[in-house]
């Protein structure tokens, strides 16, 4: 038993087999952090021919199309200007002072997304969630929790969610209660992450989410662009 305890309390001190550190100066990850960003802007901007099955009382929508997320690439992005964004939006919370680093990784149908907190005894530890992404057919977007990770240590998520749940104000300041209590709602699948996942456009369309799909490293999204419902009138097309 004290081997065993022991190699648990080691499994929950270690990071994650695939966490790899993002240096916030490093022209590498920054390039690719903004390259990330220029090229999303662009595939969600893009002109996108007519959909070869509209009909005609139908508003107008584009075919399917897909692009991949590289891991490497949304780590940066994430590491370097997800905070800066943050900070320059004032309708934002500040960027929580404990927390030293967000990353992901993708695997077959999992998408793992974990925290590097400050213990503020000098140590840091690695709170990890796996969830399955699922497009329902409503159109929503859920991503229950499949497992919790403390370290390299799983847990069942139910437990570890509900109590985290019940303490969310002892562990979290005052202007992000609300917004953790409904990130751990999500988790438990008591809710979706969103009920309709469009990205709106300045120019009266909106790109749909439409499938998630994690897969050896890379983020696979398929997507559709559309006419948002108060610009249906016009259905010629972007």
């Amino acid at each position: 038993m004290t081997i065993l305890g022991i190699g648990g309390y080691l499994l929950t001190r270690a990071a994650p087999a695939w966490w790899r550190t993002v240096e916030q100066d490093n022209p590498i990850s920054i390039k690719s952090a903004d390259d990330l960003q220029n090229a999303l802007g662009s595939q969600f901007t893009a002109v996108r021919p007519t959909a070869s099955d509209l009909r005609p009382d139908e508003p107008w929508r584009s075919d399917v199309w897909r692009f991949g997320l590289e891991v490497d690439d949304a780590n940066a992005w994430l590491n370097i200007n997800l905070p800066q964004w943050i900070e320059s939006d004032p309708d934002l919370p500040p960027w929580p002072e404990n927390i030293q680093a967000i990353q992901v990784a993708f695997r077959r149908g999992l998408l793992f997304v974990g925290v590097e907190l400050n213990r503020g005894d000098g140590q840091s530890q690695h709170l990890v969630a796996s969830v399955r992404p699922e497009i329902r057919a409503d159109g929503s977007l859920w991503v229950p929790a499949d497992k919790i990770y403390i370290g390299r240590l799983p847990i069942p998520p139910d437990a570890v969610l509900a109590q985290a749940q019940a303490r969310v104000e002892q562990i979290l300041p005052e202007e992000l209660t609300a917004n953790g209590q409904a990130l751990l709602g999500i988790f438990r699948g008591q809710a979706p992450l969103a009920e309709q996942p469009v990205i709106r456009l300045g120019d009266g369309r909106q790109v749909r989410i439409l499938e998630i799909q994690p897969w050896k490293r890379r983020l696979i999204v398929s997507c559709q662009t559309e006419q948002r419902p108060s610009d249906q009138a016009d259905r010629s097309g972007p």
